[in-house]
């Protein structure tokens, strides 16, 4: 289900739309994993491995982007999950764009088999 939606994230034509699939994203990933509730950290390595495995063409434009406008049309998005949501893309799009490359290509095959079992 989150990798549906992130999928959308990246297809979705207005801030609304792109802010309502990520935030979809994000809640899914705990029941996902049978939780009611994950960390910080789970939730950033889930969604960079996510990432990994959508294989976006412009990340860090729509990260970027996500967190400049949708911050500006719904201030309110900031303070509540929301924003959290953004504030975890724009992380794990961050992480993704300083890793090295070699350090890349490991963890792609490694996320690549997870998804194949």
């Amino acid at each position: 289900p989150q990798m549906d939606a992130l999928h959308l994230v990246f297809k979705a034509k207005t801030v609304q739309e792109k802010l309502h699939h990520l935030t979809e994203a994000c809640m899914t990933i705990p029941s996902h994993a049978g939780e009611a509730s994950v960390s910080a950290d789970d939730l950033l390595g889930t969604l960079v491995l996510c990432l990994l495995n959508t294989e976006p063409k412009n990340l860090l434009g729509e990260a970027r982007f996500l967190d400049n406008v949708a911050t500006v049309l719904y201030p309110e998005a900031s303070l509540d999950h929301r924003g959290y949501c953004i504030t975890t893309f724009v992380c794990a799009a961050d992480y993704l764009r300083t890793m090295e490359s070699e350090d890349f290509d490991s963890l792609v095959k490694g996320v690549s088999s997870l998804f194949e079992q």
